[in-house]
């Protein structure tokens, strides 16, 4: 699990290596991620848009920005936490995400952003 603050907000991520499948005889490895967001700040904020970066080891570089997480655009008091999982697709063997979120203090009404701290995705039976 790697773990980075930013601006009195904690992101936390997890990951692990799921499956290969294949399409159109393409190899591609699929990847879980689970995020835990904790405001550690004194003030109610929403999360309102999210960036990543996601660098394949085959030389891919993919950009994802959009509203909200998994459909969602959390609002969280102090000391509130927030969870959620997604997926990443890679067709190399491993790769990196980071990226940050945007979030508003609904308090000040000004705009923050929090940073995603980078995690690896590698698949597990080529490091045995």
């Amino acid at each position: 699990m790697v773990s980075k603050i930013t601006n009195g907000v904690n992101v936390k991520v997890n990951v692990s290596f799921i499956k290969k499948i294949i399409k159109d005889t393409i190899g591609i490895h699929l990847f879980e991620y689970d995020i835990v967001i904790e405001n550690k700040s004194e003030h109610e904020i929403q999360l309102l848009t999210r960036y990543w970066l996601i660098k394949d080891s085959l030389n891919f570089n993919i950009k994802v920005s959009g509203e909200g997480v998994v459909g969602e655009m959390p609002i969280l008091k102090s000391t509130q936490i927030y969870e959620y999982k997604s997926m990443c697709a890679l067709y190399g063997f491993f790769g990196t995400m980071s990226g940050y979120y945007t979030f508003i203090n609904l308090d000040t009404q000004e705009y923050f952003r929090v940073q995603i701290p980078m995690f690896k995705m590698n698949v597990s039976y080529i490091n045995n």
